[in-house]
């Protein structure tokens, strides 16, 4: 456990077992300002006239955070928070015991991917998580689909169990009531419908399935984007661990314990708060847009928003001078716009260029005349409106003609269903492309057989031979060709077949088929899956069509990985052979 040595807290997790009882916990917050490690009990609230101050010491002082702190389930959902507001990766963020939350440049608050982005790792004091599984991104759908919200929750009913091996995990029903109607709406009036995406919110995505820890078979856990679900056998609790304590325990290098501390060790966040180094940072350079000043001192009211403006970097020299670089980057804010959205595109130097241009898919109009130092030294901003759906490039030149950096985003299509209001997107846009989940049984039970017509000496009827165990590595993936136009014309066919170890079909089998970008942010395929369930041939198979319009002087391809996977009687998840590359050409011309 992690101990701190300021503030006794009682550890506290949620209950899902049975009556669903809700126990609430505390988990100390370790104080860089103190050396000793004694402790003291403590009430609940430090100042009960003031709700944004807790018994960690620290405040929530951004009203964006407090708001969605309230809204998405207080304390019960986050914890206590652990850390004043600080720079993270260049935006505000703030540190509670089970998320970090952060402002983005749009003003919306999300739950920062944790478990992807700050904590990849395995080993967390004696306990040893699963991994990351890449097969389970086949079974996300594509964010672009009209029925997405539909076929993402029916994705994860299939991924996430209640009951695992004859376990009572409750993982679906502790994963869907993290944020209640009251929380949401407390002003009532609210869509309960829009309760499973709010939790999905706070967990982002399924990314391993249940999994018992090698070391103690009573503990079994589920990996997710965001959170780790525990089930414990001798108690029958499940509860979210308090993961951001741990990255809080590695930013400040006390309290960590040594499996992390190892597994850890090449992280860019390992050791890095230094009260008096530059930002409060031990190596400033592997942290450029990190400023951690002020984050961890109980009782400061937190660093003026003033500070998180300031530049980081100091830009190279005062007159232009030419020639690229080799550090110019571009971004994009919102990262997944839709139609109509107004699109910030900023490119950074650490070089004042001059002769500066964007050019791209659509007219880029320059928000101010001369660039402004930033974090990564100068900063040229540009808006654009994106009219349609579909992939935008755009180029930085410098000198009048010089080519510097190119990035691309893709405008999504417009939901079907209206979305919340200034609130993060429920999941981000690195997922695959799926055809519709069936609600179906994961294998299916073959028809029974009609009785035999009476005769003067009747048969006995044979034993039906039971269905040979799929073997993963001995199935097949296969695809009619390896290159695809992406003119929402051409199409590519799949064949998943399912072999058992000897290499004979399974029939009856839950298969499905998806396929995912190799290029972040970009998914131009879809898939379409007319039968999910294994023929006499142990096959299923689906169509693959693409679209990527690129409104640029030259084409550019996408490489797609296919790939197939399919769920036995415990419903869980594994890969079939080797996923497949299919090459998507552009096309200068809107896909019909």
């Amino acid at each position: 456990m992690i101990r701190g040595n300021a503030l006794v807290a009682q550890r506290c997790w949620r209950g899902v077992a049975a009556g669903l009882g809700v126990l609430l916990v505390v988990l100390l917050a370790a104080s860089p300002a103190l050396s000793t490690a004694s402790s003291t009990q403590v009430t609940p609230s430090a100042e009960p006239t003031d709700p944004r101050r807790f018994a960690s010491g620290y405040r929530v002082i951004d009203d964006t955070i407090w708001d969605y702190f309230v809204h998405r389930g207080g304390v019960d959902t986050f914890g206590m928070p652990i850390s004043n507001r600080f720079l993270l990766q260049g935006l505000p963020a703030q540190i509670f015991q089970k998320h970090v939350l952060q402002v983005q440049p749009d003003g919306s608050v999300a739950v920062m991917n944790l478990l992807d982005d700050l904590l990849p790792y395995t080993r967390f004091d004696g306990r040893t998580l699963p991994a990351a599984d890449p097969r389970l991104s086949y079974f996300i759908p594509d964010p672009a689909r009209p029925d997405y919200d539909a076929a993402l929750l029916q994705a994860v009913n299939l991924l996430v169990p209640d009951r695992w091996h004859d376990l009572p995990v409750n993982f679906k029903s502790t994963l869907f009531s993290s944020v209640l109607l009251r929380d949401a709406f407390p002003s009532g009036g609210g869509d309960e419908g829009l309760l499973p995406l709010l939790n999905l919110e706070i967990s982002g995505l399924p990314t391993s399935l249940p999994t018992p820890d090698p070391a103690n078979p009573h503990l079994v856990y589920q990996r997710f984007q965001r959170l780790v679900l525990v089930y414990d056998g001798t108690t029958g609790m499940t509860w979210s661990l308090p993961m951001a304590e741990y990255f809080k325990a590695l930013l400040l290098g006390q309290y960590l314990p040594a499996d992390l501390a190892q597994e850890a060790a090449a992280s860019p966040y390992a050791h890095q708060y230094l009260l008096t180094g530059p930002r409060s940072l031990a190596r400033p350079a592997a942290l450029p847009t990190t400023d951690l000043t002020g984050a961890f001192n109980p009782g400061d009211t937190g660093a003026p928003v003033s500070a998180f403006s300031a530049p980081a970097a100091t830009p190279s020299a005062v007159a232009a001078v030419g020639g690229c670089q080799g550090d110019e980057k571009i971004s994009f804010a919102p990262a997944d716009p839709r139609p109509g959205d107004n699109v910030l595109i900023a490119a950074t130097s650490a070089r004042l260029h001059a002769n500066v241009q964007l050019l791209g898919s659509d007219h880029a109009t320059p928000v101010r005349a001369e660039p402004r130092p930033g974090q990564l030294g100068w900063v040229w901003e540009w808006t654009v409106t994106p009219g349609e759906s579909g992939l935008q490039v755009y180029s930085f030149y410098v000198d009048t003609a010089t080519l510097c950096a190119t990035a691309s985003f893709i405008v999504a299509t417009p939901p079907a269903t209206p979305t919340l209001g200034p609130v993060a997107p429920v999941l981000p846009a690195r997922t695959a492309t799926l055809a519709p989940l069936p609600t179906l049984p994961l294998v299916k039970t073959p028809t029974p057989t009609s009785t035999p017509t009476a005769t003067s000496t009747p048969t006995a009827t044979p034993t039906p031979t039971a269905t040979a165990a799929p073997s993963g590595s001995r199935s097949q993936v296969t695809l009619s060709k390896k290159q695809l136009r992406g003119d929402g014309q051409d199409s590519v066919s799949v064949t998943a077949t399912l072999l058992d170890a000897s290499g004979r079909p399974v029939q009856g089998v839950y298969v499905q088929i998806g396929a995912k970008s190799g290029h972040a942010g970009r998914d131009p395929v879809n898939v379409s899956q007319p039968s999910f369930f294994t023929d006499r041939d142990g096959t299923v198979t689906a169509t693959i069509t693409a679209c990527l319009y690129v409104n640029a002087p030259q084409p550019v391809s996408d490489v797609v990985k296919v790939g197939a996977g399919y769920s036995d009687a415990d419903g869980s998840l594994e890969g079939m052979g080797q996923p497949q590359l299919l090459t998507v050409s552009s096309t200068n011309r809107r896909c019909s």
